[in-house]
């Protein structure tokens, strides 16, 4: 771990109608916030669409980071080095096919919204049990 960074750890809480499959891979990603666009910006007709054309924002989504956990024993979850700032943590389940058909993804999306702290400079962060609710 190094002097300015954290081990970011997470638990899954799988709905009540979802049974688990060994096969299923599953990602969780934990992404740096994306930015706001400057107030003068957000009231100019059409320019959020396409907010990464303009410089400030497009600088902010070149710093964007991601950071992808590992499955440890007993279904935790664990980022390593993960610096200082504010993040969103995304989850992304891929479904192998049933034989002779299509694969489908589960997206269990769920708003999880954290910040690792500057000070202390390094530590272990844990978000807990996190509730997967199935995004339609």
């Amino acid at each position: 771990m190094g002097n300015s960074n954290y081990t970011v750890r997470a638990r899954l809480r799988w709905p009540a109608e979802v049974q688990r499959d060994s096969s299923w891979e599953i990602d969780l990603v934990l992404c740096s916030r994306a930015p706001v666009p400057p107030a003068e910006l957000r009231k100019e007709p059409g320019a959020l669409a396409t907010p990464a054309t303009q410089p400030e924002t497009a600088a902010a989504y070149a710093r964007a980071t991601h950071f992808m956990f590992g499955e440890e024993a007993e279904g935790q979850f664990v980022a390593d080095n993960v610096p200082p700032g504010n993040y969103e943590l995304g989850v992304d389940i891929s479904m192998e096919p049933a034989a002779g058909g299509a694969g489908q993804r589960l997206q269990a999306r769920t708003p999880v919204f954290t910040t690792v702290p500057t000070n202390p400079p390094n530590g272990t962060l844990d978000l807990g049990e996190i509730v997967l609710q199935l995004a339609n």
